[in-house]
């Protein structure tokens, strides 16, 4: 076999390399040190010229033993054996090209051989190759493609890389020579220090004695750009070995894998992470993540198919053989897991019992791995890609001082949950200890100091991720429910007994923020550690589930969000939001999707933060202040604005909003301050300045604990939103009002106790809805939410259970509503 090109290397600090490398094909051989993550440039030279700012491969022109001859490219002669051709170019470089078989027989036109020399592993490489042509010489019949190998392991072609001959020659503009580029990146590969890298163009489907030697095509440059990878630290005990099967041999090949666990509540990038044996080791090197609170199998034989199988590294080689030692996966020298095991039956998995004793050390010791019980493949045994028998456990990280509302997805056994700066309380407000806490159960948490603590919840064997969710009681007319993954889920997806969508719009709790927050189509994703607040409504909280088939969905194509922000101008910060939706569903006219604001009060003085918030009153509303409410679409309504600042405030605020997209030009959107009686058409602004105080807050009993319930309004609204046809008035009537031949009369007697007569006429049968409500635009009585016939009607209101003060008769009818005063006098 002839010896390959002889060639110096000139580097920016002008020293010369002289590489003499047997045993190869002579095709064009380049071999390069990467020191540094600046990009490379190669070019080539006959004359030995150098520049500082690129690399200069120098081709030998000499005749010596065993050594490639490059001479000037000759269009007549076909070059003999040991002789190549090189294009002077005007810059005083030159294009060598020159084909000769490889030993796989491929014909091989250029390779380009990169060592790591940094301090840091590289995990791609971007490459630029210019080629120049002759276009009147043509080219034959080719198609060029790049591969590369790492370490004289297998060649890796690369997708997309080809060039073709036919796409070359339309490209020609008719000159006698033309140039061509390509770009390609190299991504799934990691480069430790001391690594090789081969980049090799190749000719597809031709062998090396059918291509003309005297080919008219030449490299002209390369460029490559090295990408540092910048792999985040995985501490010691971010993932555990749950599972080892020793190689053993299926269908006349051998067949191993190692299973991972996650028990983190984020994803886990393992690229660039090296998995070590008495046999050898492996680098992870394309991006692979283990999904949080979920596995990843490792194997030398493709197993992705298997039902339980979703994170899966294919890699080369067998690891496993020995009968017995250990496995581990290292990061920059450091262990990060490991686990001793022994082969004692062939064709059976180890696997790892409980999985949070490795915790500590991310170490799997011996005594707690059992063989596996399950078969998942003829007679193989064991678990890839699911437990099997093995407790999995899950982290979560407390970090910042203050309130968490979390569900833990298992218990807190007390060993592993030492953590003095945690008080734990139940949703009634009572202290709890973490080891009583039951599996899903939600409870609130307040941490002091802003030291990470980490919260570990042990499983059981049957816990997956995403499997369902649990009801777990009702609080003040709205229900929490949690998932029983481990995982994360759509919030869409969550359904009710009936197969029905739980809830178009749900609350949780915004760590980062303090917060409840609203979760829906735009925001979806809850995770097991989130419980979930919705209105108890109609849902009887039999079965709850998550459904991925068909559902029936609660629509709520249009939204109007209020924003409240707080602070200087310069710093302003969103305090608060809530939402009105605008339904077009007559089915979901008569229930309720509306959302409380939540407040919290425990034992021994602990309460949520008193903060400046928003809430909407609504006379059909399911709560006294509601972080969100519902209407139905192009229906007048007035919507009460409250504003409660926190206690011993003052300053200016600004309230403002967006308007849904597409929303009816023939409605009005008008917003009053009724402290300032300022009113602005809310499509012609965006927002409104207010001032605002309030005072200290008083001194709370410690005897008053009410856990998380809703929040009482403040004792009147700060807006009035009225939504509106145009050119009518929603008006108050304070003598008899006729709209149309609709009439509401003044009620008999007036003042009254405890006992008044309402009486009112329709022209037609028409749904009526009569109530009555107070001051602050709370409903206080129902009478009436039906379709009467036309003509009379009177009701009676009795007032007995009700204070005295001045009410509102609200009738509301095909699209109007009339009001009238009242007083009631004990």
């Amino acid at each position: 076999m002839q010896k390959r090109l002889q060639f110096t290397l000139i580097l920016t600090a002008f020293f010369t390399l002289l590489f003499f490398l047997p045993e190869k094909g002579s095709e064009l051989y380049a071999q390069l040190i990467i020191s540094d993550d600046q990009p490379l440039v190669v070019r080539f030279t006959a004359s030995g010229i150098s520049r500082e700012d690129v690399r200069v491969v120098l081709l030998n022109s000499e005749e010596e033993s065993g050594l490639q001859r490059w001479l000037p490219y000759n269009p007549d002669a076909i070059p003999s054996a040991g002789e190549s051709y090189y294009l002077d170019a005007e810059d005083l470089f030159v294009s060598p090209g020159v084909i000769l078989s490889e030993a796989d027989g491929r014909s091989a036109f250029f390779t380009l051989d990169l060592t790591n020399d940094t301090g840091f592993g590289i995990g791609g490489l971007d490459t630029a190759f210019d080629f120049i042509y002759s276009t009147e010489q043509g080219l034959n019949n080719f198609t060029l493609s790049l591969r590369y190998r790492v370490n004289d392991r297998s060649w890796v072609s690369l997708a997309g890389s080809q060039i073709s001959s036919a796409a070359v020659s339309l490209s020609a503009a008719g000159d006698e020579w033309s140039s061509f580029s390509t770009q390609i990146k190299i991504e799934d590969i990691y480069l430790r220090r001391g690594d090789q890298i081969e980049l090799q163009w190749v000719f597809e489907s031709v062998a090396g004695d059918q291509v003309q030697r005297n080919l008219p095509l030449f490299l002209q440059r390369v460029d490559v750009i090295p990408h540092r990878q910048s792999a985040s630290q995985i501490s010691r005990g971010s993932f555990i070995i749950t599972e080892i099967f020793p190689s053993f041999r299926v269908d006349g090949e051998t067949f191993e894998y190692v299973e991972l666990f996650n028990p983190s509540a984020e994803p886990l990038s393992l690229k660039g992470v090296e998995m070590v044996t008495s046999a050898g080791s492996m680098v992870i090197e394309r991006e692979m993540e283990i999904p949080a609170y979920e596995l990843a199998v490792f194997s030398n034989r493709d197993i992705s198919e298997l039902p339980d199988v979703s994170a899966f590294y294919l890699y080369e080689g067998d690891f496993l053989t020995e009968n017995g030692g250990s496995v581990e996966f290292i990061q920059n020298g450091r262990i990060i897991a490991g686990s001793l095991f022994e082969a004692s039956e062939p064709g059976v998995s180890k696997e790892l019992q409980r999985a949070v004793l490795a915790e500590r050390n991310g170490y799997s010791s011996l005594q707690n791995l059992s063989p596996a019980e399950e078969s998942f493949y003829g007679n193989l045994m064991g678990s890839p890609g699911s437990f099997g028998s093995t407790i999995p456990f899950y982290r979560k990280q407390v970090t910042e001082q203050g309130w968490y509302l979390i569900s833990p997805p298992g218990l807190l056994p007390e060993r592993f949950n030492p953590n003095p700066s945690l008080e734990w309380f139940d949703l009634e407000g009572r202290r709890i200890r973490p080891d009583r806490i039951r599996a899903h159960q939600p409870v609130a948490l307040y941490k002091t100091g802003n030291e990470p603590v980490t919260i570990i919840a042990e499983g059981n064997s049957a816990n997956q991720p995403g499997s369902g969710v649990a009801m777990s009681g009702y609080r003040d007319s709205f229900a929490i429910a949690s998932l029983t993954g481990p995982g994360s889920a759509d919030i869409m997806n969550l359904a009710d007994s009936r197969n029905r969508q739980l809830a178009p719009i749900v609350l949780a709790w915004d760590e980062s923020q303090k917060r409840f927050t609203f979760r829906d189509e735009q925001r979806p994703d809850v995770n097991d550690w989130s419980p979930v607040i919705y209105n108890r409504g109609s849902h009887d909280g039999t079965r709850l589930s998550l459904e991925t088939g068909t559902l029936q969905t609660i629509e709520i194509p249009q939204r109007l969000s209020l924003q409240l922000y707080t602070g200087t101008e310069s710093n302003r910060m969103l305090a608060d939001e809530v939402l009105i939706g605008f339904t077009e569903q007559d089915r979901f006219r008569n229930e309720r999707f509306d959302l409380p604001v939540v407040d919290g009060h425990f034992v021994q003085g602990y309460s949520f933060p008193q903060r400046d918030l928003l809430y909407l009153t609504l006379p059909e509303a399911s709560f006294s202040a509601n972080s969100f409410v519902h209407i139905p679409s192009e229906t007048a309504k007035q919507i009460g604005v409250g504003f409660k600042p926190g206690a011993g405030t003052s300053g200016v605020a600004l309230l403002s909003w967006n308007l849904p997209g597409q929303f009816n030009e023939n409605w009005t959107l008008t917003l009053e301050d009724l402290t300032t009686g300022v009113t602005v058409n809310m499509r012609d602004e965006n927002s409104i300045r207010f001032r605002y105080s309030s005072e200290p807050e008083e001194t709370r009993d410690e005897t008053s604990v009410r856990g998380l319930h809703s929040q009482p309004p403040s004792l009147r609204n700060r807006f009035i939103l009225k939504l509106e046809p145009l050119n009518q008035v929603v008006s108050e009537v304070s003598e008899q009002v006729s709209s149309g031949s609709v009439e509401l009369y003044p009620n008999y007697p007036n003042p009254f106790n405890p006992a008044t007569t309402i009486s009112f006429s329709l022209p037609e049968e028409r749904m009526v809805r009569l109530g009555v409500i107070n001051i602050v635009g709370q409903q206080v009585a129902l009478l009436i939410d039906e379709t009467l016939r036309s003509g009379d009607h009177s009701v009676v209101w009795d007032a007995s259970s009700s204070p005295s003060g001045i009410y509102i008769v609200q009738l509301e009818t095909g699209g109007r509503i009339l009001t009238r005063k009242i007083t009631l006098i004990k």
